[in-house]
């Protein structure tokens, strides 16, 4: 999955840094803990996410049909 990292504010970059580094330190358990002990921050990410799921689902839908 691609992510638009043009339009994120330095606080996004560093929230998904920090994210990633729990991941990569902690492996996949510690992260998928965290977020499930944060409504907030799951909310938060799944409202961050939702613009590129669409950009990519039109992206899909574009490309295939360019292909008929």
């Amino acid at each position: 999955m691609r992510i638009n990292v043009v339009n994120r504010s330095d606080t996004d970059l560093y929230l998904l840094q920090v994210l990633q580094d729990i991941k990569l330190t902690f492996g996949n358990v510690a992260l998928n803990s965290t977020l499930m002990k944060h409504k907030e921050l799951r909310e938060y990410l799944r409202s961050m996410y939702e613009k590129d799921l669409v950009a990519i689902e039109s992206d899909l839908i574009y490309n295939k049909s360019s292909e008929n």
